[in-house]
């Protein structure tokens, strides 16, 4: 298992089809919301098997990067957010 930050831009409504599917693919895993548009998973998944499962919903001017979280890594999170990232890392 491992931990991907999704960080997404969508250019639609957040209350169109496409966007709420977005959603749900991401809230299917075990996941954590750290800001707008940005959301941590663990999964045994891939990124390139994220951003597939992503970008079937995606126009062309949308954006999406899938990374890969490892240790060391630093930030400005909240106790909860530190504490999920890192009981799973």
């Amino acid at each position: 298992m491992q931990v991907l930050i999704i960080v997404y831009e969508l250019h639609k409504e957040p209350t169109s089809e496409d966007y709420k599917k977005v959603l749900n693919i991401i809230k299917s895993y075990d996941f954590i919301k750290i800001g707008g548009s940005e959301y941590c998973i663990y999964t045994n998944d891939s990124p390139q098997t994220v951003s597939d499962k992503l970008t079937v919903y995606f126009d062309g001017n949308d954006r999406l990067l899938v990374i890969k979280v490892t240790n060391p890594k630093q930030g400005w999170l909240s106790k909860d957010q530190w504490k999920w990232l890192n009981d799973r890392l």
